[in-house]
């Protein structure tokens, strides 16, 4: 009898939240299209800060120390989501996630190496905002495979021959830094794809 019961409440329960979320879409789309300028206004503002909330949420999923790392763990859709809401606001912390592939992505054939380094594929789906932070990533990084990512960031974002472009112009203007950007050149210049995910390339 319990149990019929529970699974009554379960019931009742599920359709109120399935009929919220249609709700929701209803009153978006409603607001949008309503003739009164601030009900249109108060649906966009209404947008905008839930936006901006989904996106602090996933932050702090990648600020966790002890967050799941695997293949379809909170880590990589996070990674992953930040990257389709193309969130500039998040390119600093996905910075520090350039090399990380998610423990048991499976190889696939039609997969380029590099796109198995999903914060790499996030920042490029968020674009220029992007740039800045894997420039500095070339400059400082002692890591060769961190630098190349940031590189094919880079060319990613803007297409082989603009970036190409942009590093040559950076060789010329920062001395300091003058031999990581040559190095970034080289891996433009001779990048090839490849497929096969990196962490088993590595291991052979």
């Amino acid at each position: 009898m319990r149990r019929f019961i529970f699974l009554i409440i379960f019931f009742v329960v599920f359709l109120k939240v399935a009929s919220y979320g249609e709700n929701t879409k209803k009153t978006i789309a409603a607001g949008l299209l309503s003739s009164k300028p601030l009900e249109r206004q108060a649906i966009f503002n209404q947008v905008l800060e839930q936006r901006a909330k989904t996106i602090e949420e996933l932050l702090s999923i990648l600020n966790k120390e002890d967050v799941d790392r695997s293949f379809n763990g909170p880590l990589h859709r996070a990674i992953e989501l930040l990257g389709r809401l193309r969130a500039k606001e998040s390119v600093e912390v996905l910075s520090k996630f350039l090399t990380y592939v998610p423990e048991g992505y499976a190889t696939e054939e039609d997969i380029p190496t590099e796109a198995y380094y999903v914060s790499a594929v996030a920042l490029i789906e968020i674009g220029e905002p992007s740039i800045p932070s894997m420039l500095t990533i070339i400059k400082e990084t002692p890591s060769k495979i961190e630098r190349n990512i940031a590189t094919w960031v880079i060319m990613g974002i803007e297409g082989k021959e603009q970036a190409l472009n942009r590093i040559k112009n950076m060789i010329e203007i920062d001395k300091v830094h003058k031999e990581n950007f040559l190095f970034a050149k080289e891996y433009m210049e001779n990048y090839k794809v490849t497929f096969g995910n990196p962490l088993f390339k590595d291991k052979k």
